[in-house]
């Protein structure tokens, strides 16, 4: 009989089992959460409240405003190139809202980008650098492995989620119905072109988890818990925050999760690095999968 069960148990299942003896054992550590962050504090700053909002608000409508100019001038494009443009164009705006970001943190934030949640960049030119450098290179290993085991911990979580709202779904709209997947996905699936599976990959993996953590994570939830204090509010205003910005409202129960667990983690270790990692490897691995299924189908 034992033959035959580890027989039918595939990697998924060794995923979730592993991930839920990892949510188990933080839950006894933690007291059921009730101990989780009860030794963290906000992070000091002078930023106004509607800061926020101001950087969201310009990052949507002149995303939506450059698109749709895009379309009008380029009409001769293909679809494959008109989806190419949208994405470079995305990832660039993403790049130059965060980058204007990151100046204004450093004046509105105790202790500049440190004090943010970002490590230091720049070292003094000293014999002591080479330690220096050592201990960044440690600290950013430390935020990867505790990113992955976030992530293994809260996998069985947003899979149960995603699973309950297909269920709800289907009561409601009937047996046919079924999750759509993100546009980006989609797009994966219906183009074989490589160049553009790449900027996806870049886009999703890379540009889109360090600008989303920062505005959502670093700005609101840290704009949020200067008010709030205690953490967990703080934590789930953002997450529903970041959750609505999605325009795929079957995904929004499993985006609550993972930005909770995303907003934990910046709390728990006053560290942006931990989120980031969090969120690149769930997309990142998410797009992984859209492309070997979409090479073998």
């Amino acid at each position: 009989m034992l033959k035959h069960l580890t027989e039918n148990i595939d990697a998924s299942a060794v995923i979730v089992i592993f991930g839920l003896f990892i949510f188990g054992y933080w839950l006894l550590k933690t007291s059921l959460a009730r101990k989780a962050l009860t030794d963290t504090k906000p992070r000091r700053n002078s930023m106004p409240i509607f800061f926020p909002w101001l950087v969201l608000i310009v990052w949507m409508v002149g995303l939506i405003a450059v698109i749709l100019a895009i379309e009008e001038i380029f009409v001769d494009l293909t679809d494959y190139q008109m989806v190419f443009v949208q994405n470079a164009v995305q990832g660039a705006g993403s790049i130059i809202i965060t980058a204007v970001i990151l100046l204004f943190v450093k004046n509105y934030f105790a202790r500049g980008l440190k004090g943010f949640g970002l490590p230091g960049f720049s070292l003094p030119m000293h014999r002591d650098i080479g330690i220096r450098r050592g201990e960044h290179l440690k600290k950013i290993q430390k935020e990867f492995i505790y990113a992955v085991g976030t992530l293994l911990a809260v996998w069985p979580i947003i899979m149960a989620v995603l699973t309950l709202t297909l269920i709800a779904a289907q009561l409601i709209y009937g047996a046919d119905y079924k999750i759509t997947p993100h546009e980006e996905l989609q797009y994966i699936q219906q183009y074989s072109q490589t160049s553009l599976r790449i900027l996806i990959l870049i886009n999703g993996a890379i540009v889109t988890p360090v600008f989303e953590e920062i505005l959502f994570r670093g700005l609101f939830q840290s704009a949020i818990r200067s008010y709030t204090v205690k953490p967990w509010p703080a934590i789930f205003i953002s997450s529903a925050i970041f959750t609505i910005t999605h325009a795929n409202g079957s995904h929004w129960p499993a985006l609550f999760i993972l930005g909770v667990a995303m907003g934990y983690s910046y709390e728990k270790d006053n560290s942006l690095l931990r989120p980031i990692f969090l969120h690149a490897l769930f997309n990142g691995l998410t797009i992984i999968a859209a492309m070997y299924s979409a090479a073998y189908t």
